[in-house]
């Protein structure tokens, strides 16, 4: 192979008319595209499924071939550059870390520097820099002794980062999804402080709805709030219920719509701009005593009369109001978590929207070690117990229960817990469970979420047939206050205080008995 020389041309990335095929069907994934991606871009690569991202990364990795079209690198075409070259320039992140042998840490980071050593050579001074540094950034030295199969999903994907960026890439080119635990601000920061020759384009996949799609240079090293900086407006973003929203000034009149959404605009010190709120808004304290604008109808003229420059809400609410006020040039952002990760996703966007990037980007690396510290805890914990998580007992024969895929699941799984209603569920979220499948399912903890609506122990204990389940039978039924029922719903910065309490609930010999009081 003829070597590929350095062109003191066009830098960078450059698609012209590229077309690529899967490989099992034959059936074009990509077609006509063309691209340039400058020295120090970040990139969002953003689109439903099936609409050839993972593709076109891979192309930019040299990972697969174009049918048609071109693909160039600093002017040479990426099947004319060295592979060892290609190794030492490119950094490939995957989605998932599943090692097929036992590894530590440590060795892992270390694979990173592979490109850089000669064929007999050990690490040397710059390799271990490379590999400290990259722990260092990642928040992952304290695993570095630790075998990678011992981790949590979330400190896996750390590991991964750390790895490639030991690679001490010009590029790096992540597949991973929007469970991906680090910000989009921490991400670009241990880029600039360990990749100070970053001279392309960092590619980031994100699923839609996604956090933002921009082409913003990477600050240098020495500038840590200017690797996002402050948001340049108007601000164009998709919401989570895929709309394109523009916000065409920093808001300072806020209208939220949404218990959850106040609680995120609160947290990241943007309450002094809410000028407007629902009548279930009564977290923090100070959000009382902002104007109302009604309840599960909010009053259309309420929020008009809030002169607001941004409208928050959550999935339902009315599209008759979004049009009122689009009409007005009010935007409106749908904010709708389906995830804790969403959660963490919308605290930045709330950021990014306000101009608060430090406040939202401190908060969500707290809100994710808390949540990885309950993880890695329940990992000591003996046995994965069934738990019931009621929400709702009152119609005769049957419960409404916390399915798969809701919130309350997804902390049962991080406690090392059963969801005890997934077997009956039929991929609904909440469903309507009968006495009798009840006692099929034989839980062995029932959490009542609806005891601050009237439901107690004791007359749980007293419904036909429950007296043999083994949860009441071993007088293992909790109840939740209406604090401990707030956090573990609404998806919002206190989540993770929900999750700590379940917790507690579940594994109260790790973590200590539930406090209502809190």
């Amino acid at each position: 192979m003829a070597e590929a020389t350095r062109v003191h041309g066009p830098r960078g990335f450059r698609l012209e008319g590229v077309a690529a095929t899967y490989d099992t069907s034959g059936a074009e994934a990509l077609c006509g595209v063309s691209l340039t991606i400058e020295p120090g871009e970040f990139v969002a690569v953003v689109g439903p499924n099936g609409a050839g991202k993972s593709t076109l990364l891979q192309l930019l990795a040299g990972l697969v071939e174009p049918s048609r079209g071109t693909v160039t690198l600093d002017g040479v075409a990426l099947r004319d550059h060295r592979r060892r070259d290609l190794a030492r320039r490119i950094a490939w992140l995957p989605q998932r870390l599943e090692p097929a042998f036992d590894i530590t840490v440590a060795d892992l980071v270390a694979l990173g520097r592979t490109a850089h050593r000669s064929l007999w050579g050990g690490d040397d001074d710059a390799d271990r820099r490379a590999i400290d540094g990259a722990l260092a950034a990642t928040d992952t030295t304290e695993f570095r002794g630790r075998l990678v199969q011992e981790l949590s999903g979330g400190e896996r994907q750390r590991v991964a980062l750390a790895m490639s960026l030991a690679q001490a890439p010009e590029v790096l080119i992540s597949l991973a999804s929007g469970d991906f635990p680090m910000t989009l601000e921490n991400r670009r920061g241990a880029l600039a402080s360990l990749v100070r020759t970053l001279a392309v384009a960092l590619a980031l996949l994100l699923p839609v709805p996604a956090v933002l799609a921009d082409r913003a240079p990477i600050a240098p090293a020495s500038s840590a709030a200017g690797v996002l900086g402050a948001t340049t407006y108007p601000l164009s973003l998709v919401d989570d219920d895929g709309r394109a929203v523009t916000i065409a000034k920093e808001p300072r009149r806020i209208v939220s719509a949404a218990p959850s959404t106040t609680e995120i605009v609160f947290a990241v010190g943007l309450g002094d701009r809410v000028v407007g709120v629902t009548d279930f808004c009564d977290y923090p304290e100070a959000a009382q005593s902002v104007p109302k604008i009604g309840g599960f109808k909010p009053n259309l003229e309420a929020i008009i009369g809030a002169q607001p420059d941004v409208v928050l809400a959550v999935r339902g609410f009315p599209a008759e109001i979004i049009a009122n006020l689009e009409v007005m040039k009010i935007p409106v952002v749908i904010l709708n978590p389906v995830d804790f990760t969403g959660v963490l996703a919308n605290v930045e966007r709330v950021g990014d929207i306000g101009n608060a990037h430090d406040a939202a980007t401190t908060l969500v690396t707290s809100l994710r070690r808390r949540w990885d510290a309950v993880e890695a805890k329940a990992k000591g914990a003996a046995g994965r117990p069934r738990v019931l998580f009621e929400i709702d007992a009152s119609y005769p024969g049957s419960i409404m229960a916390a399915g798969p895929g809701t919130f309350i699941d997804a902390m049962l799984k991080a406690v090392g817990a059963d969801n005890a209603v997934a077997p009956v569920a039929g991929g609904m979220q909440y469903p309507s469970v009968s006495d009798e499948a009840v006692l099929g399912l034989a839980p062995e903890m029932v959490i009542l979420g609806d005891a601050p609506y009237g439901q107690s122990v004791e007359a749980l204990a007293a419904r036909p047939g429950w007296d043999v389940v083994p949860a009441v039978r071993d007088g293992r039924v909790v109840t939740l206050s209406q604090r401990e029922v707030d956090v573990t719903s609404r998806p919002g910065p206190r989540i993770v205080d929900g999750l700590e309490a379940v917790a507690q609930v579940v594994r109260p010999e790790l973590f200590g008995p539930s406090d209502t009081s809190r």
